[in-house]
């Protein structure tokens, strides 16, 4: 069953920071890079939502994460194993970012 990928407002909030970033220290290039990660991380999650490794669980829904290949950047996400086609990209972090502990 494909899922559908939702974006929750912090996990928006992340990614323009990061591409903000990206774009003043880095260039056009990683910023394509990035959004190409990110569309790939979503094919990959709608197809496969067990995917990414477990961070924290309640109830039903998981919260895990997700190593974008070839770039330094992590999406957690949520999915709810019991009901619902969907899956919530909550937060993105770049690999060496302080993060939140569950």
């Amino acid at each position: 069953m494909t899922r559908r990928v939702r974006f929750h407002g912090d996990f928006r909030l992340d990614l323009r920071s990061h591409l903000v970033r990206l774009r003043r220290e880095r260039g056009a290039p990683y910023v394509g890079r990035l959004r190409r990660g990110l569309a790939e991380a979503v094919r990959l999650v709608e197809r496969f939502p067990a995917a990414g490794a477990i961070e924290g669980r309640r109830g039903s829904a998981v919260l895990r994460r997700l190593l974008l290949r070839q770039l330094p950047y992590v999406v957690w996400y949520v999915v709810d194993e019991e009901i619902g086609d969907e899956v919530w990209f909550v937060r993105l972090f770049h690999a060496r970012q302080d993060r939140p502990l569950r």
